[in-house]
């Protein structure tokens, strides 16, 4: 909303399915989702471990989007429906 300052956001969340084909969901709203991978590993013990390999937030897009847009002095207006 440029003549306001405003900058509106509205997340949408899509998700097909899994690798059996089970889950099919849609979404609108104020998301934030982590995602990881995981792997096992021998440690210097010998010992197998578990450890995150990827980690993927929303955040780390959400929050410099934000910042950027509260620095210009305009404000930033989460949703949580249609626009």
């Amino acid at each position: 909303m440029p003549d306001e300052h405003q900058v509106r956001s509205l997340d949408h969340q899509w998700q097909l399915g899994n690798t059996r084909g089970q889950m099919r969901t849609w979404g609108r709203g104020q998301f934030r989702w982590t995602t990881f991978d995981l792997s096992v590993e021998r440690g210097p013990d010998g010992k197998r471990r578990i450890k995150k390999t990827t980690l993927t937030d929303t955040a780390d897009l959400k929050n410099p989007l934000r910042d950027a847009v509260l620095a210009m002095g305009w404000s930033w207006r989460a949703r949580l429906s249609k626009l």
